[in-house]
């Protein structure tokens, strides 16, 4: 008879290592990129725009963009969202479908909800 590989594996109880309380997070001192990176995003003209506008992040104008050259989303669609933190694409998609339309938004990261766009312009 042929030898076995299976090895029997320790109750999956004994694997699971034991749970600690997070520690605090110890404030770290910026590199000299991410300072660059943050002046770089702070004097952004369309995160400047975007802060302006209303919308969440300035990837929304991408979307604008992408919209008005292809015309890819039309009203009454079902868009999916995918990794859509912090939701300026689904600011923008809110928008575009209008009424009709349903966004599902999900990201691993968490998100508040978005205002439809029938309820923001009817207030």
């Amino acid at each position: 008879m042929a030898e076995s590989f299976y090895r029997p594996r320790a109750p999956s109880s004994a694997r699971i290592a034991p749970i600690r309380p997070v520690p605090q997070s110890i404030p770290m001192a910026r590199t000299k990129s991410s300072g660059r990176w943050l002046q770089r995003h702070v004097n952004d003209p369309y995160v400047k725009q975007a802060q302006r506008d209303g919308y969440r992040s300035r990837a929304a104008y991408k979307l604008i963009e992408l919209n008005e050259k292809d015309r890819l989303i039309r009203p009454g669609m079902r868009v999916m969202d995918l990794g859509s933190a912090p939701g300026g694409w689904s600011q923008v998609l809110s928008r575009l479908l209008g009424a009709k339309g349903r966004v599902l938004a999900t990201d691993i990261l968490p998100m508040d909800a978005v205002q439809s766009w029938a309820a923001a312009s009817s207030t």
